[in-house]
């Protein structure tokens, strides 16, 4: 007589014993209940630029990579960057990391505070942490 298998005995002595054997849905649906509506809460911006900017630089900006060594962030949708000339230690609003033409900037050591306008960029930016 062949031995049996010790895993096929120990399903049939729980469900002897009356437990419930697992599936893999029950698994997910047990999962899935604690995973609040709605998935989960949006990251937090790690800068905020606000000001009446023509073109509209205003959002949410999440650090993404570095310039020369420093850090960048980028806008949600990707249409702007907040990066700095690590050598003039300025900092820029602009469509694209290295292009200062057209952009808003300012001097000084990180990237909050108020930047005014370069090239056809009107307003002035107000970056601020959450």
């Amino acid at each position: 007589m062949a031995t049996p298998n010790p895993r096929h005995l120990s399903r049939h002595t729980k469900a002897e014993r009356g437990a419930p054997l697992q599936s893999r849905w029950t698994t997910r649906r047990r999962f899935l209940a604690h995973v609040p509506e709605g998935g989960p809460p949006p990251p937090t911006p790690d800068l905020l630029v606000n000001g009446t900017l023509n073109p509209d630089a205003t959002g949410d900006y999440y650090e993404d990579g570095t310039y020369n060594g420093q850090p960048t962030y980028r806008r949600d949708d990707s249409a702007f960057w907040i990066w700095v000339h690590p050598m003039f230690l300025i900092w820029y609003i602009s469509t694209t990391k290295g292009a200062a033409t057209n952009s808003w900037s300012i001097v000084g050591h990180g990237p909050v505070g108020t930047y005014g306008p370069n090239g056809t960029y009107t307003g002035t930016a107000v970056v601020t942490t959450p």
